[in-house]
């Protein structure tokens, strides 16, 4: 963007170079300068760009999720979230009506953040047996869609509807069949298609309802 790519370590450092010559414009240590936590197989999340801002999740208990100047990578804010670490998920940036919204899901929750200000808005439980939360989640009309694989809970996928000002969440289903670990899933026409983690398996939900319509095996 504007000639600049930006990249995150598996040790959480984001740095930002120019294309053209390889330059490093800036660098930013989530773990030193945000207090980020280590999770088991590294830092992973693909940066989020906004217009002038850059969006992480160091998943620190005080820096939980931050906002960088994208040519300077000075803070803009941050915010402390839920305080609980990051899950190897990429954030998502939502506008709905006059609400700017951060989406991701860190270590155990799916939360909503003012994507102005950093104010922490809402969570909502979602776990994954080992911490994993390898899908970004899907914003369409209104709602949020979260999918995740559980061994024991059986989190699966769940549909949460906005309220006008992006404050709060409802939940208007959850569908437990659709244990999705990575790789993500397609919202289209009013359909959700996707894949069962180690199921071989691919499933097609209603998005009014989350009921399961069709069932393919590979």
């Amino acid at each position: 963007i504007d000639d600049l790519v930006y990249f995150q370590s598996g040790h959480g450092v984001v740095y930002c170079f120019r294309s053209s010559s390889g330059e490093l414009v800036w660098s930013a240590d989530l773990q030193k300068r945000f207090g980020g936590k280590q999770i088991t197989w590294g830092m992973v999340e693909n940066m989020l760009v906004e217009g002038d801002r850059i969006f992480c999740t160091p998943g620190g208990e005080i820096n939980n999720v931050v906002c960088l100047n994208r040519f300077t990578g000075a803070a803009i804010w941050t915010s402390p979230g839920n305080k609980k670490p990051s899950a190897y998920c990429s954030s998502i940036y939502v506008r709905h009506k006059n609400a700017e919204l951060i989406v991701t899901m860190t270590d155990g929750s799916i939360i909503g953040v003012d994507a102005k200000t950093g104010q922490f808005y809402w969570d909502v439980p979602q776990n994954q047996t080992y911490k994993i939360h390898a899908n970004a989640p899907v914003y369409s009309d209104g709602v949020i869609y979260c999918a995740s694989e559980n061994e024991t809970s059986n989190n699966g996928l769940v549909a949460l509807k906005l309220s006008d000002d992006g404050r709060k969440v409802t939940q208007l289903w959850r569908n437990r069949e659709f244990k999705n670990l990575m790789e993500g899933f397609i919202v289209k026409d009013g359909l959700i298609f996707g894949a069962v983690y180690n199921a071989n398996r691919w499933l097609c939900v209603d998005i009014n309802t989350g009921m399961t319509l069709h069932s393919f095996n590979k």
